[in-house]
């Protein structure tokens, strides 16, 4: 008994005392130690696939977008330098890219050369540098892109979020006041919400690879989001482009509208009937409050068709062309300050000459004809975005602000990777 009982003290003190060593060499409860370890790992499977390349690419354009130039170049730069890998080989469509752009940067910089406007020399080659240097990487990092693309997704829901909270918490700001309280500089009237509604279909490509089975919970309420900050902003343009976007999502994506969705978009969209009324009396005059503003480019088009007249020479042409040209009742005269004529190509040709714009129209329907017959992932919707951003082209785009730049260069750079990744060369 004695022995027993002995023996059992000493096995429990051991007992006793190794428990403590072991407390004492770890601290954590166990159900702690469980949830680092589980931590870790999500942790681990979360970085595995990324690169840091691409990421640093996406933190780039959206330095780009909350207004930060110079650190966006430097984060460009710095994607440059991540790049793990460097296998480059030029295909046929990458030497086409090269070529237009150049030939419409030779032409920008002979029209600017012509007009002895030697201040548009320097900016205009930085560009085609910086262009040219994007169209690598995103080329190189084209099997990462959606990282990049999730990245600016994320900008997009914190932009519309910040939004929507100053809309409900101020004073019933106008939809201008919104914008100038924004966090994203790349804002500056409500139309720039187009930044975002074009990339829509990129947006959904991205989620379906980072979220998986998830994406089709995730994807309608990047639409829900889109569609009340249009309303609110008053934004005719961001409504059509997401009207379109909504379309392509059900009929060539078929990524998440069913009944369910359905159920939730249209009482969505009765609220922002109810939120913002003056949208619709905004839509009425569409048609014809773009026309003083094209017939204004247009009239510089016919004064200077070859060389154009130059990078800033339309809001002064523009504040002289209304004084002297009398429109009709029905047609809405803007008297503000006008820095470009809401349509791209108008834009160019006014700028730099038709032959210029000519170029680019080319170029796009070259993009549209060799990725026609491609089946990579991420062709259908890089051809959707270019459509919306032929759309917003017409009505609103400039080459003077940065995010429609970034766009088309990101789109048709994403174009071309797929091509070469087609013909066994990416």
């Amino acid at each position: 008994m004695g022995g027993g009982y002995f023996g059992g003290c000493v096995g429990g003190y051991e007992v006793n005392h190794t428990a403590r060593v072991l407390k004492q060499l770890n601290p954590l409860p166990d159900f702690q130690r469980t949830a680092i370890v589980d931590s870790s790992e999500i942790l681990e499977k979360i970085t595995q696939g990324v690169n840091y390349s691409t990421v640093i690419l996406g933190l780039s354009i959206a330095a780009a977008i909350y207004g930060f130039p110079y650190f966006s170049v430097l984060l460009l730069f710095l994607s440059g330098v991540m790049i793990e890998k460097i296998s480059v080989k030029l295909s046929k469509s990458d030497f086409v890219f090269i070529l237009f752009v150049s030939a419409i940067f030779s032409i920008a910089l002979i029209s600017a050369i012509w007009r002895d406007a030697g201040h548009e020399l320097f900016p205009l080659t930085i560009a085609l540098a910086l262009i040219v240097f994007l169209f690598f990487l995103i080329k190189i990092n084209y099997e990462y892109l959606h990282q990049a693309i999730g990245l600016i997704a994320a900008c997009y829901i914190i932009s519309s979020l910040d939004l929507l909270l100053s809309f409900l918490i101020g004073d019933k700001s106008s939809s201008l006041e919104l914008i100038e309280n924004s966090i994203t500089a790349a804002l500056v009237v409500p139309n720039d919400y187009a930044l975002f509604a074009i990339a829509l279909p990129l947006f959904s490509y991205s989620i379906k690879c980072l979220f998986g089975a998830y994406a089709g919970r995730i994807i309608p309420w990047l639409y829900i989001l889109g569609v009340v900050t249009a309303a609110i902003l008053n934004s005719r343009l961001c409504a059509l482009l997401m009207l379109i976007a909504l379309v392509f999502e059900y009929r060539l994506l078929k990524s998440f509208i069913n009944i369910r969705s359905l159920a939730i978009l249209i009482p969505v969209a009765v609220i922002c009937i109810i939120l913002a009324p003056e949208f619709f009396a905004k839509v009425q005059s569409l048609p014809t409050s773009r026309i003083p503003l094209w017939n204004a480019a247009i009239h510089q088009i016919i004064l200077h068709p070859l060389i154009g007249m130059g990078l800033d020479s339309f809001s002064d042409y523009y504040a002289s062309h209304i004084v002297t040209t009398s429109y009709p009742d029905l047609i809405t005269v803007d008297s503000r300050l006008m820095p470009w004529p809401h349509n791209i190509f108008l834009e160019i040709s006014a700028a730099f000459g038709i032959l210029a714009a000519v170029i680019l129209v080319m170029g796009l329907v070259a993009c549209f004809a060799f990725s026609s017959k491609l089946t990579t992932p991420l062709v259908l919707p890089s051809r959707l975005s270019l459509c919306l951003f032929i759309v917003a082209g017409m009505f609103e785009l400039t080459y003077l602000r940065i995010y429609p730049v970034l766009i088309l260069v990101f789109l048709i750079g994403a174009m071309t990777a797929s091509a070469n990744k087609h013909e066994g060369l990416g």
